[in-house]
């Protein structure tokens, strides 16, 4: 079990009185079985604060603010060096440290999970900064954009390279560019995997392996080089339309039920997509949401199986026209008739409704592509 031991150094920037100190103490969030416990820092209103975190010790958590009076709360007691100790050993699921720094131009860092709160804050650790102009970074960093209704121009630092940030609680539409001397609202160095938030929202990768999530809004996302991961998140009919442009490299796009289409550029590429989904033809194998069947869209000849793995009862059409047929309890294939071959032969390609069941009801659309 990780405790943290927290040194917390801090200042005002006007006098406060005592009671505008800030707090630390244990809290808990209870559901119908256990709780789970935290040692929370709360800063006063007014305060500006310098906040580091220390290695844990096993049961004891030590925080210290050398600028202001620190009030201890539940779990805690005040010592003589002005520092507050908590013992977490009667806590048996106590979790992690929480940072709450309140309103000012703060700067913190270590273990924890940190809240800038309003200002321009400075923090190396995970978190969010809040509303305000930030400066995130951290090892391997996850961070969660929360600007509020007023965009900031944050910057968010992973050293490792593999950092997330994630602009989940966004109501307004972002533009998140992964390229050097992109044109986004936020600067991020050392990110691969940025989440999109509530409205239509356009998430760019840049040359290395990328995973970018779209959300409920009509996003546009784009690879661009590396082996991608693109999902383009939950959507409804109310979507007007998704746009996924994989870029080269061997891609693995999700486009579940959205409307839009996908394009899926060179490389051996994997589609997880729906019925609502047009795919272009250089999209090499495709599933049905749910993993339900795998399907080559090109084929070598008219004659090789285009969907393989089956159960159940399936059918393909090209317009009204059964072209294909299996039935199986795993292993049927789909294959062309002597009609579908024909028309693929003097088509080139054929976007076909694959059917599944005894319903004459398209389970998704597929584009088949003769490979010459």
């Amino acid at each position: 079990m990780r405790v943290t031991a927290v040194l917390i150094l801090g200042w005002f920037v006007l006098f406060a009185a005592p009671a505008r100190a800030a707090k630390v103490g244990v809290d808990a969030s209870c559901g119908k079985e256990n709780c789970v416990y935290y040692v929370v820092f709360t800063a006063a209103p007014g305060e500006r604060n310098v906040v580091t975190t220390e290695e844990p010790a096993e049961t004891l958590a030590v925080l210290r603010d050398t600028g202001a009076p620190l009030t201890a709360g539940r779990g805690c007691s005040l010592q003589g060096d002005g520092s507050a100790r908590c013992d977490v050993s009667a806590y048996a699921t106590y979790v992690s440290l929480v940072v709450k720094l309140g309103d000012g131009d703060d700067v913190a860092a270590g273990e924890g999970s940190f809240d800038g709160g309003p200002g321009n804050d400075r923090i190396t650790g995970n978190g969010t900064g809040g509303p305000g102009n930030d400066v995130l970074m951290n090892q391997h960093g996850y961070f969660v954009d929360d600007d509020g209704p007023t965009r900031g121009h944050d910057v968010y630092r992973s050293w490792d390279g593999q950092g997330i940030v994630s602009y989940e609680t966004r109501r307004t539409g972002v533009l998140v560019d992964l390229r050097p001397q992109s044109r986004s609202e936020d600067r991020l160095e050392g990110i691969r995997e940025v989440r999109g938030g509530l409205a239509d929202d356009v998430l760019i990768g840049d040359d290395g392996p990328n995973r970018l999530i779209g959300g409920p809004g009509a996003d546009r996302l784009l690879g661009n080089g590396g082996d991608d991961w693109l999902t383009t998140g939950r959507s409804d009919d109310r979507v007007r339309a998704e746009v996924v442009d994989a870029g080269p490299g061997d891609d693995r796009i999700n486009a579940g039920s959205s409307r839009g289409a996908v394009r899926c550029g060179s490389g051996a590429d994997v589609v997880e997509a729906g019925a609502l989904t047009v795919l272009r033809p250089d999209c090499d194998a495709v599933a049905v949401s749910g993993g339900v069947i795998g399907v080559q869209a090109g084929v070598a000849t008219p004659s090789a199986a285009f969907a393989t793995g089956l159960a159940g009862e399936w059918r393909a059409r090209f317009r009204d026209r059964v072209v294909a047929s299996a039935r199986g309890s795993s292993g049927a294939a789909l294959a062309l008739n002597t009609a579908g071959q024909r028309l693929l032969r003097r088509n080139g390609q054929l976007v076909l409704s694959i059917e599944h069941g005894a319903k004459r009801r398209p389970a998704f659309r597929l584009r088949v592509q003769w490979v010459r």
